[in-house]
């Protein structure tokens, strides 16, 4: 059964917050060199700013890997976009000022997806108490133009205040990410792993599969393998309907640890999410990247 920990519980104060809430910008910390790292359904995930820009109407765009395109845009009236220069995937994930009950639009021509700050509240996390937003996600129902009844709760996301995104869940397939540590602004937070250290070691007779990084990218990822016996091996990455998009890997290989590049420069590939699968004899493992033009 699928379980993300979440590796710190919060102790709740459980007391809507209503007055004295901090500066809303902080609740999505975007200072270059912030890191987090998270537990997720698909493995390991680490995200770290490693630049930033601002644009001419001074919105400031973050990136998460050199050389791709910007990951997350932060308007001048605190609405955070996902994938900003993506024509599908341009979201308006948060909008940071949002009182309790305030709903906005997060993709309306293919999802009518909206989002809802369904509570507000203080729990005592990482040695401070902080304020933490439950943003709900919600599919209306056609002809709706409003979360109403009939909405689908499709998701929520938790906000902290100082520590920025913590933990998601899917109302469908379950808890989707958790945070175990972060650096904010030169502070460490919770549980953080050096990109480096990062344990490989796997059983005997076993093959691990890491996750890619950089992770979302745009337009190379490195996907990193490691075998414990020799044999056949093959590393393929898929769409989300299964199928195949190409072949990396398909060869006799000895035990030891691998990494190939994928690039989507050749491929005509639509922005979202791909599967890679490493098969070796009768053993398979796979995990989730998401691509961002």
């Amino acid at each position: 059964m699928k379980v993300i920990v979440l590796s710190l519980l919060l102790t709740f104060s459980i007391t809507t917050a209503q007055t004295d809430e901090p500066d809303p910008s902080i609740f999505f910390p975007a200072t270059v060199g912030n890191v987090w790292e998270f537990n997720t359904d698909h493995g390991f995930v680490r995200r770290e700013i490693v630049r930033d820009s601002i644009g001419a109407d001074n919105s400031k765009y973050l990136f998460l890997a050199p050389n791709t395109s910007p990951i997350y845009k932060i308007d001048s009236a605190l609405n955070v976009y996902w994938v900003p220069f993506s024509s599908s995937l341009n979201w308006k994930l948060y909008k940071l000022d949002a009182e309790l009950g305030e709903t906005w639009k997060v993709e309306w021509d293919r999802r009518r997806q909206m989002a809802r700050v369904d509570n507000i509240y203080t729990a005592y996390l990482w040695g401070a108490e902080r304020y933490i937003k439950e943003i709900g996600y919600y599919r209306l129902v056609y002809p709706d133009s409003t979360i109403t009844d009939n909405s689908v709760h499709e998701s929520y996301i938790l906000l902290i205040s100082g520590i920025g995104e913590y933990y998601e869940f899917d109302f469908e397939s379950g808890p989707v990410r958790a945070l175990q540590g972060c650096i904010i602004d030169g502070d460490t937070l919770g549980i953080i792993t050096s990109v480096n250290d990062t344990d490989q070691d796997i059983p005997p007779n076993d093959i691990a599969l890491f996750q890619n990084y950089p992770n979302p990218f745009n337009p190379t990822t490195n996907i990193e393998y490691a075998i414990n016996y020799p044999g056949k091996v093959n590393l393929t990455v898929y769409d989300v309907l299964g199928r195949k998009v190409t072949t990396l890997v398909n060869e006799f290989q000895s035990t030891g640890t691998y990494q190939v590049q994928f690039s989507v420069k050749d491929n005509q590939l639509t922005s979202g999410i791909y599967l890679y699968r490493l098969t070796i004899n009768n053993t398979t493992r796979t995990k989730k990247m998401i691509y961002a033009k």
